[in-house]
């Protein structure tokens, strides 16, 4: 808080030490503001509304009320620069009781008269007593005498009131004889009974605390140099403890023109000082406070022009965070437009609406001048035209919501165009939106769905599967996905694929969730038509190598040489069938390498715990499954035959990679078998592997006929397969 504004408030903490009530008459609005001393002498509660012209003067007791009306009227008439008047009044309580008021007229720049301030005091006496006015000694009337005091009388009058009200007591200090001459209610002020009316002044100074003397005696000083002579100081009671003094006087001369005694008056101020203690403790506090939050916080006051129409707004007090909230450097003092020349008039009229309309208002405006927008909380403060208000720059969060809205109309004018339903889902699972493709779909509006209302439109049959999938999306936070029957305007049924993936924001939490309904209906239909022509195929293919092998029985079944060849050429179709039905189980689309391989290998009767196999699984096109199978067919026969698994402790290794190349390298492995001797001429079954991996898939084969055990290196091409979907559930309703 700055100097002048705690300065003013122990200015108002000085005036409560005397009982003084402070007030204002605004004369344009025709409206009063009392402050809490003045409250309280009329026995106002300190929460009550501010009294208005009319209710004050029906306070006034009936028998003053017309001289009061009269008084007031010729002091607005001619102008007088002050006046004081006694009067009665009567409380809210019914009580009775007298005012000593004191008014000076406040001159707008045009001359014009535009308000009076003024202080009452409360004179002594109970229930209007004609007797509480009678301040001094010989008991002259006060009211009669203040109607042509001048200004120092009036101040005499008013400190007369106070001295009636044993308030404080004057002093006077005897220059020559070194004695202090007391009364009113000293002995109570210096906490000492029985006080006699003169002690010396050594005897006084001995009770003033060591730190105020110098005070004391620089306060002297400057009253025989003919200044007025004020000090604060404490006194050491007797009964213990200490009682802080406010002493003002005067130095009084003898004929000569030489000082001869300094009169003046004394006070009790220890209330004051405990206030000011707790007043720079709550500053102290309300500092700490207001540094401390996240928000700009000011306290301002209207300027008015002549007229009393707001023209600009000063900034009285202001937290750290004012300058950062705002970019303005040193408020403190400046205006408004000082800071902001070309500020918008809005905000001028809006605290207008709080300072001197004495609204609170909560409000969110912008400032172009300033290039920010804020968050406003302001509220009056007792002062008249003072305004305290908290505040937010809040223009990222505006930029935010702007570029929000630019987002979302973007969003629905893409959405809009593409085929597809999207829909948009809150984290709860409560879908919020759904793009114009939901109405030309399913004719119904393209407005938030509730849970019946959506459900409405999915096949009977796919209800169950839908809640379960989404239910454990939402719980999982897992993509949903599923293949379900919607229900088209026209009241048939076209599949569709709903996909739908969480929107998380930087923590992981899930915002919204993101979905789409895409129409699969004729790839259904197609997919369906493939696996019908899938089902036809295996079944010829099965049909023919049953011939082939019934044919093969009848042309060789006769003839006992043949048997060998018979049993060879039995193995190979059985290799070749079993590739084929591995295809089958994948739509003809792709075949596990690992099923094919274990698949030859069991079909040569071959031990499986002698195979090892080491290898990524691979998915195999049609036209790479076939002639591996068959590879692999042949070398597992030579093994049972030859080599290591014609033994009871060899094995073999079969370990595959997968090349950078889009190739993929095998190699098939013997050891532990019988000692190898290289053939003199490559039989059916390598020329075959040869030639068929060869013409196939662009493969090489390298055999290396090992003493320790056969080695094959075999390396084809690996084309992507394609992965078809799952088959086609029935298209029925």
């Amino acid at each position: 808080m700055d100097e002048g504004r705690v300065q003013e408030r122990l200015r108002d903490l000085g005036e409560a030490e005397l009982g003084l009530g402070r007030w204002r008459w605004d004369l344009r609005r025709q409206s009063l503001t009392w402050s809490a001393e003045q409250r309280e002498i009329y026995g106002l509660a300190p929460d009550a509304p501010e009294p208005g012209v009319l209710q004050f003067f029906q306070m006034i007791h009936p028998e003053d009320r017309d001289r009061l009306f009269a008084a007031v009227g010729e002091f607005l008439t001619h102008r007088k620069t002050r006046q004081s008047h006694s009067f009665r009044i009567i409380r809210a309580d019914g009580s009775i009781g007298r005012v000593l008021s004191h008014g000076r007229l406040i001159l707008g720049a045009d001359g014009a008269a535009i308000g009076i301030t003024g202080v009452d005091v409360e004179l002594p006496g109970s229930e209007g007593d004609e007797a509480a006015c009678n301040l001094e000694p010989a008991h002259v009337h006060v009211s009669t005498r203040l109607a042509g005091l001048t200004t120092r009388d009036e101040q005499d009058a008013l400190l007369r009131v106070a001295l009636g009200a044993g308030r404080m007591t004057v002093w006077q200090l005897d220059l020559a004889r070194r004695v202090v001459q007391l009364g009113g209610d000293a002995a109570r002020l210096l906490g000492v009974q029985n006080l006699p009316r003169e002690i010396p002044a050594a005897l006084f100074e001995a009770r003033v605390d060591a730190a105020d003397l110098p005070a004391l005696r620089n306060a002297e000083a400057a009253a025989l140099r003919g200044e007025p002579m004020q000090v604060e100081l404490r006194l050491t009671l007797a009964g213990g403890g200490d009682r802080w003094l406010r002493l003002v006087g005067e130095t009084q001369r003898d004929r000569d023109g030489q000082p001869e005694r300094i009169v003046g008056v004394a006070y009790d101020i220890s209330a004051r000082k405990r206030a000011e203690a707790q007043l720079r403790e709550s500053e102290e506090h309300y500092r700490d406070v207001f540094s401390a939050i996240d928000e700009g916080f000011c306290i301002c006051e209207m300027v008015t022009d002549a007229a009393g129409e707001p023209i600009d707004y000063r900034f009285l007090e202001a937290n750290p965070l004012f300058e950062s909230m705002t970019g303005l450097s040193n408020p403190m003092g400046r205006t408004a437009l000082e800071l902001v020349p070309d500020l918008e008039r809005h905000w001028i009229e809006t605290y207008a609406r709080v300072g001197l309309g004495r609204e609170t208002l909560r409000f969110e405006l912008p400032s172009d001048a300033m290039g920010r927008w804020f968050n406003v909380f302001a509220t009056p403060l007792s002062a008249h035209g003072r305004f305290a208000m908290v505040f937010k720059d809040v223009t990222e969060r505006r930029r935010s919501e702007e570029a929000l809205r630019e987002s979302e109309a973007m969003f629905r004018t893409v959405t809009s165009t593409m085929p597809q339903i999207v829909w948009s889902a809150q984290p709860g699972g409560q879908v919020d939106f759904l793009n114009q493709r939901w109405t030309d779909v399913t004719g119904a509006p393209a407005r938030p769905a509730d849970g019946e209302g959506w459900h409405a439109f999915f096949h009977p049959g796919d209800r169950a599967e839908m809640d379960l999938r989404w239910k454990q999306a939402l719980a999982t936070g897992e993509p949903y996905e599923i293949e379900h029957r919607l229900r088209h305007r026209d009241g048939c049924y076209r599949w569709m694929l709903g996909r739908a993936l969480p929107v998380r924001d930087a923590e992981g939490r899930i915002l919204r969730w993101m979905g789409s309904c895409t129409d699969i209906h004729d790839m259904k239909l197609a997919q369906q038509r493939r696996q019908l022509l899938l089902e036809e195929m295996d079944h010829r293919v099965k049909n023919i190598l049953a011939l082939v092998q019934a044919v093969a029985r009848q042309s060789f079944g006769g003839i006992p040489e043949a048997a060998k060849a018979r049993d060879a050429f039995y193995g190979r179709l059985q290799a070749l069938a079993g590739a084929y039905s591995h295809l089958r189980h994948e739509s003809w689309a792709q075949a596990s390498l690992r099923q094919i391989i274990g698949t030859s290998v069991a079909g040569c009767g071959a031990n499986a715990e002698a195979v090892t196999l080491d290898g990524p699984d691979v998915m195999l096109p049609p036209r790479s499954a076939v002639p591996l199978s068959m590879a692999v067919h042949e070398l597992c026969t030579n093994a049972m035959k030859y080599g290591a698994l014609s033994a009871r402790e060899g094995r073999v290794t079969i370990r595959w990679t997968q090349l950078p190349d889009a190739r993929l390298h095998l190699v098939w492995a013997e050891a532990d078998g019988p000692h190898v001797v290289p053939p003199s001429r490559a039989g059916f079954g390598v020329r075959m592997i040869e030639t068929v991996l060869a013409a196939e898939v662009a493969g090489t084969v390298k055999l290396d006929f090992r003493p320790e055990g056969v080695r094959c290196d075999i390396e084809i091409a690996m084309p992507a397969p394609e992965v078809p979907s799952a088959g086609a559930p029935p298209l029925s309703a």
